[in-house]
């Protein structure tokens, strides 16, 4: 038997399965949390280092569509349909913020970003108006939801 690679450190879904490393994946409880919440929002909560940055990351993916980095896994054997959808992916693990200013600057940085890749423009600078205009834009463009995913989001401010 051939041991596979076993990464402790990498928090990307891709790399762990280009790299044939080992992963304890949950595809089928993604799907079911999609199933239930009827991808409308969904909170998880779990304790430190157990993984939500690689469940995110996971989901992230799911959300781009590629169903061949998801082969031999269950969740390519079910009846997901792999539809792409745009993805906020607000990581605020490796921001510095130490103020509510620092948190919307990090919003507005991502959601700027966000925009520029979707070719969709942004004309406010209201922070309540920041995340509708892009996601509107995006859904009147593409005519599906953009999907938005929080990681690290622990701040005491």
């Amino acid at each position: 038997m051939k041991l596979e690679n076993l990464s402790v450190t990498d928090r990307r879904f891709r790399n762990l399965r280009d790299g044939s490393f080992l992963n304890i994946h949950k595809t089928e409880c993604i799907c079911n949390i999609l199933n239930v919440f009827n991808c409308s929002f969904c909170f998880l909560s779990r304790p430190r280092r157990f993984g939500k940055t690689l469940l995110l990351d996971t989901i992230r993916e799911l959300f781009q569509g590629d169903r061949k980095l998801f082969r031999g896994l269950w969740i390519d054997r079910s009846d997901c349909r792999f539809e792409k959808h745009p993805v906020l992916n607000f990581n605020m693990a490796y921001a510095k913020i130490s103020s509510s200013d620092d948190l919307i600057r990090r919003i507005a940085d991502v959601l700027r970003d966000m925009s520029v890749q979707q070719d969709v423009s942004v004309t406010s600078n209201s922070f309540d108006m920041m995340l509708e205009q892009p996601s509107e834009g995006i859904y009147s463009k593409q005519g599906v939801g953009v999907s938005i995913l929080v990681d690290e989001c622990d701040l005491s401010l």
